[in-house]
This record gives C-alpha cells, sequence and structure tokens, in this order.
C-alpha cells in the first residue's frame, strides 16, 4: 500500500511527458520571425527558419520539463525521508516509525504539484502551437497570394503580346503569300470547308515559321521575369541619348514597362493591321443595321435564259468555247522596258509567246481589276457571272451548304450553256475544294477535273507537282488527250472547256523538265509562257480549232510583292483566238479602253456568234461604253463595296435550279 499512489502516478507522469515532447514551445520561442509584406523568396527563406526554431524549442522545453520532474520528485523524497527519520532516531523508535507514510503522503503531494505543472506547461504549448499554426497559415496564404498576382500579372503580358504579334505577323505572311488582300477575302476563305489533302503542307511551315512562332517567342520573352525581357525593355528605353528612364528604373517597373511597351506596340501594330486588311470597311459592310445600295437594282443585268435560246437558234452551227485562265498573267510582263520590274530584268518580253498571240487575235487594252476581283476564285466568278466576289453574307453561317451551293441563286456562264445543251468541264491542277472552287463550279452545272482525277494520269510523268498540285504542264497534256477523245466521239455536243493553270502564282514554280532556268518569279513567268504557247500551237493544228474560239485569260494581277515597279501600267491579258463577234473588232473599239472582268462575260458569249451586249454588270465593249468608262474606275470600286440585297440574293438556295451536285 505504502508505493502504491507513486508507482501508479509516476508512469502517468512520465506518459503526459512523452506527450509534451511533441506540442510545447517556449512563449518567447515563438514570436513572429518575419515580417508578412516581406518578398516571396524572403517569406519562404523565413518560414523554414521558423520552422527550425520551433523545433529547438520543442525540444529543450522537453527536456527542461524531465529534467525539473525528476529533480522535484528525488528533492521530495529525499527531505521528507531525511525529516521523518531523524525523528525516529530521536524517538529510539525505528520499527513504528510513521516515515514510510510521511513519504507517501509527501510524494502524493509532489506528484500533484508536478501534475498541475505539466498541466500547465501543456497549456502553454498548445497555445504556441495555435500561434505558430497560424503564422504558418498566413504566410503560406501571402505566399500564395504572391505567387497568384504574379502568374497572372505575366499571364496578362504573354495574352497581351499575342494579340499584337500574331496579327502583325500573320498580315505580313499573308500579303507577302498571297498578296494584297483584305479581311472579306480571308474570311471568306475561312468560311469554306477544306478537306484535309487540299491543304499544303509548305504553307502550314511557312505560316507556323512566320506568323506563330516569332509571336509565342517574343510573348514569352516579354513573360520572362528577368534576363531577356529587362534587357528588351532597358534597350527600349534608353534608345536615345538623355532619356528620361535609367535601367534601374525599367528594371525596377519592369512589368508596367512592359505593359506599356505593348500598348506602344499595338497601336502601330493593330494600325498597320487595320490599314492593310481594311478593317473599317469589312465592318461596315456586315454591320447589322447597314444601309443598303441601290447600285445592283439600276445597273445589273439579269441575264435572260430564253432570250439567249432564241439567238442561239438563229446560229447556223454552233461553236465551241475553250477558256483558259492564266494565274496572275498581265499585259505588263510583255513589256520591253526591263527597268518596269523589281530588280531590272535582263531580258525584256517575259512572255513573247502571248505577246504574239494577243498580237495576232483580238486583245482589249486595259482590263482593270477593280474590287472583288483581285483573287482567283473572284476572277473566276466575275468572268463567269459578270459580278465581284465582295464579300460572303454572315447570314449564310459557316456551313458545307455555302460551299456546296456556291452563288446558287445567281445566273452565270454555266447555267447559259447547260441550258443550250453544251458540254462542260473545269480542269485544274491543284484540290477544287480550296476557296469553294468545287463548289461554284457543280452548283452552275459545270464537273470538276483537279487533283483527284489528274493525278494517277500525272504519275508517268515522273516529277509532276507544283506548289499546288500537278505542274502545268501535266496539266495541259491532260486536257490534250480529253480533247483528242472528245473529237473521236461521233455525237457529240458543242463544248465549254475552262482550264487552270497555276505555276505563275506567287512565288513562281519554274518546271525544270521544260526550262533550265534558275527558280525566280520571273523565269516561272518566261517558262510558263512556252508551256501555254506550246499547247495552244497544238490546239490550232487540232481539227477542233476552225469550230472552236480560244481564249486567254489572266485570272487578275500578279500578286508576286514589289515585282512590277510603281507607276509602270498594268492591265490583265487578254486574247480572243479565231473569235467570231456578232460586230467586226474594229481597232478604235479594242484601243484606249476601259474594262473590267464582269465585261468580259458579254464578249464569251459574243465571240461564238451569240449576240450579247449585257450579262450582269458587264457591257459588251464592241457595242458601247463599260461601267467603268461611264461611271469612272473609283465611284465604281466605292459603289461595288456596298451591301446589296440582290448580290446577298445570289447567296440564297434556289430549289427549281438544276446543279451537277
Amino acid at each position: 500500500m505504502k508505493n502504491s499512489t507513486s508507482n501508479t502516478a509516476i508512469p502517468r507522469i512520465l506518459e503526459q511527458k512523452q506527450q509534451l515532447e511533441s506540442k510545447s514551445v517556449d512563449k518567447k520561442q515563438t514570436q513572429p520571425l518575419v515580417n508578412p509584406t516581406a518578398s516571396k523568396l524572403k517569406l519562404e527563406s523565413t518560414f523554414e527558419q521558423n520552422s527550425h526554431s520551433a523545433h529547438n524549442a520543442h525540444l529543450s522545453s522537453s527536456r527542461a520539463l524531465r529534467q525539473q520532474g525528476v529533480a522535484i520528485h528525488k528533492s521530495a523524497q529525499v527531505d521528507s525521508s531525511v525529516d521523518c527519520h531523524a525523528t525516529a532516531l530521536a524517538r529510539n523508535d525505528r520499527e513504528n516509525s510513521p516515515c514510510e507514510k510521511v513519504d507517501s503522503r509527501d510524494n502524493a503531494e509532489n506528484i500533484k504539484n508536478l501534475e498541475s505543472t505539466f498541466d500547465n506547461a501543456a497549456q502553454k504549448s498548445k497555445k504556441a502551437d495555435s500561434r505558430v499554426e497560424a503564422q504558418s497559415f498566413h504566410i503560406i496564404l501571402l505566399t500564395s497570394t504572391l505567387f497568384t498576382q504574379a502568374f497572372f500579372a505575366r499571364a496578362g503580358v504573354f495574352f497581351c503580346s499575342f494579340c499584337v504579334f500574331f496579327p502583325f505577323f500573320a498580315t505580313l505572311w499573308v500579303r507577302r503569300t498571297f498578296g494584297k488582300v483584305d479581311l472579306s477575302q480571308i474570311i471568306f476563305h475561312l468560311r469554306f470547308p477544306v478537306a484535309p489533302n487540299a491543304i499544303d503542307v509548305d504553307f502550314v511551315f511557312a505560316f507556323l515559321g512566320v506568323a506563330l512562332l516569332p509571336s509565342l517567342a517574343i510573348s514569352l520573352a516579354l513573360t520572362h521575369p528577368s534576363g531577356t525581357a529587362r534587357v528588351f525593355v532597358a534597350i527600349f528605353a534608353l534608345c536615345k541619348r538623355g532619356f528620361v528612364l535609367g535601367r534601374g528604373i525599367v528594371c525596377k517597373h519592369s512589368m508596367l514597362a512592359r505593359y506599356v511597351l505593348i500598348i506602344a506596340l499595338g497601336i502601330y501594330g493593330w494600325g498597320y493591321v487595320g490599314k492593310k486588311l481594311k478593317i473599317s470597311e469589312f465592318i461596315a459592310s456586315n454591320k447589322a443595321h447597314k444601309t443598303y445600295s441601290t447600285f445592283y437594282e439600276s445597273h445589273y443585268k439579269a441575264p435572260d435564259i430564253e432570250s439567249i435560246k432564241q439567238s442561239f437558234s438563229m446560229v447556223a452551227k454552233p461553236r465551241n468555247l475553250l477558256v483558259i485562265y492564266m494565274e496572275s498573267m498581265e499585259s505588263s510582263f510583255a513589256s520591253t522596258n526591263p527597268h518596269d520590274f523589281i530588280p531590272s530584268i535582263a531580258t525584256p518580253n517575259l512572255i513573247p509567246n502571248l505577246s504574239t498571240l494577243a498580237s495576232k487575235g483580238v486583245s482589249f487594252s486595259h482590263i482593270k481589276q477593280t474590287i472583288g476581283t483581285g483573287w482567283t476564285i473572284a476572277g473566276l466568278i466575275s468572268y463567269n457571272c459578270a459580278f465581284p466576289q465582295t464579300w460572303l453574307p454572315f447570314n449564310a453561317g459557316f456551313n458545307d451548304n455555302v460551299a456546296r451551293y456556291f452563288l446558287h441563286s445567281a445566273t452565270c456562264l454555266g447555267d447559259v450553256f447547260s441550258a443550250l445543251g453544251y458540254e462542260q468541264a473545269f480542269f485544274r491542277g491543284a484540290n477544287a475544294d480550296f476557296a469553294g472552287s468545287r463548289g461554284f463550279f457543280t452548283s452552275h452545272n459545270i464537273p470538276i477535273n483537279d487533283l483527284a482525277s489528274i493525278e494517277d494520269y500525272a504519275q508517268g510523268f515522273g516529277d509532276y507537282r507544283n506548289d499546288w498540285g500537278v505542274k502545268d504542264s501535266v496539266l495541259f497534256s491532260y486536257v490534250k488527250e480529253y480533247l483528242q477523245e472528245y473529237a473521236a466521239k461521233k455525237d457529240k455536243k458543242p463544248f465549254a472547256f475552262y482550264v487552270l493553270s497555276a505555276d505563275t502564282h506567287a512565288p513562281g514554280f519554274v518546271d525544270k523538265a521544260q526550262c533550265d532556268l534558275p527558280t525566280s518569279y520571273a523565269n516561272s513567268l518566261h517558262c510558263f509562257d512556252g508551256i501555254v504557247g506550246e499547247f495552244v500551237e497544238w490546239f490550232l493544228q487540232s481539227p477542233l480549232a476552225k469550230d472552236t474560239t480560244l481564249v486567254l485569260l489572266g485570272d487578275h494581277l500578279t500578286m508576286q510583292q514589289r515585282f512590277v515597279r510603281d507607276g509602270t501600267s498594268r492591265s490583265i491579258y487578254n486574247a480572243f483566238i479565231n473569235p467570231t463577234f456578232t460586230k467586226p473588232p474594229t481597232q478604235d473599239l479594242l484601243a484606249n479602253r476601259a474594262l473590267s472582268h464582269f465585261d468580259i462575260t458579254a464578249l464569251l458569249l459574243d465571240s461564238i456568234a451569240i449576240p450579247t451586249r449585257a450579262f450582269g454588270l458587264g457591257r459588251n465593249p464592241l457595242y458601247g461604253h463599260t461601267l467603268q468608262e461611264q461611271l469612272g474606275e473609283d465611284t465604281l470600286a466605292a459603289e461595288l463595296g456596298k451591301p446589296s440585297r440582290v448580290y446577298e440574293g445570289f447567296w440564297e438556295f434556289d430549289r427549281d435550279k438544276p446543279t451537277q451536285h
């Protein structure tokens, strides 16, 4: 009994001491060691020091408490035992000594005191732990806040930088690749589905290298917290002697300096993009509450197929029509002044064969390129339908029906020849899905022979590809065989065939199998001149020539930048070979004229003895003045650029119209 209390209490005390070893921290040792407003890096370092100090304080406190408990326990035992036994010795009564009872009672009191001491220490330890946890949470929260703010600040720099540089570099790439294009043309092409095999991989890599990668690189450099970005900003700040901003100020306020730099570059970059792509004109023509022009209502002459049929019935023998659309072909390429080009060329007249054909045939001076005719599909629409491809109404949507039923409600040459019973076909070496070519021709009853149709035939030529598909020498060889097969037919209808070349598309393709010339745009023109000249010579000797009008047309002015020198007189190439116009084309009717693409539509019908004075916005120049001559080039372009209900109606689907779909 005498040691029962001490035997049970001491293990409990030791257990409490062991619990305190993991919690106790001195109040003074847990005071905050960090400044909450310090930088992120200092906070992280101080937090590690705090944690280490708290751990050391915890160990020191545990050791002190353990030593204190042992000392108190021993002292209590010794003092009590000495006093008791001394009294017993004085009385000479050791056998009946109450010392054991006194020892037990004193031990119990000492244990109770120890328990109280440990409880107080535990409470202090809990309070200290709470303070450490609160400080730790505050440090973590502040660190997280600073990190989040820095992240969003840099993300903002990257996003703003990319929004500035990507449109700028993309515009540079578009103009270098396709020439002077505007936003309406870009959106027009993007609104048509493109098959994967219609995408040229070289164009994709060129876009990535010129537009996307530089934009990402500069944006990342400006986003980086130090190094390249600060040097870039510092150089900008110190680019002029005496500039008020020093490098130290720039680096201290680098984030603000970056935003200022981005804003300045953004003003310039978006100003350049807006001017070159004519963004304001595009917005004006597509705004919700736009003002419609009545130009089409006043000047558009809707083709009357029944009237054309009646005129055609009076033709003794129907004639064939073969049209060759030559990529980017200009009459100015026949210039004998070498200084009309950049750089000056050694051999004047890049197209001697075409020049000869134009002089021997019928050629109208000055076919001017107006709005909505300056790229391939726009030129083809203008030649065939006698109105420009100015914009695609937004209510037409981004869907496959627009591509399939392209200008479905418009009446074009294909519809006329289909009604007259002609056999038609369109030939091109590239994929006809690009820019809606397939949809346009099939919507107007003209079957397609494109890369998919010609490639099997082209396999026999070895290296048969150019930058867009099948090269022109192989394409013309294919057309030759097609015409020979047609000529061999016994019961054949009159035909209207159309061929589109591609070798002279910027930056130019030189067919090494045909021309031993270095690669350059000028040499691509000269090489193609020999290829098309050989084909025309073959055709004129074929049995089909006597009943066929052959027409050579440039689809638009060249897109090659800085090739034709500013100030040079420029017009689109045209030559009518073996035509049967309903009115003799005297020299006074050919020279000093101002035609547009639209006027050619009426001329094509008239060249095969079908009298046509007007077709759409086109006027037959043999019978009077064209709209460009009546209104002037600038006025005509301004009127064509305005919204028109008639033009928007051409994009609607006509359920009663037969097509090749």
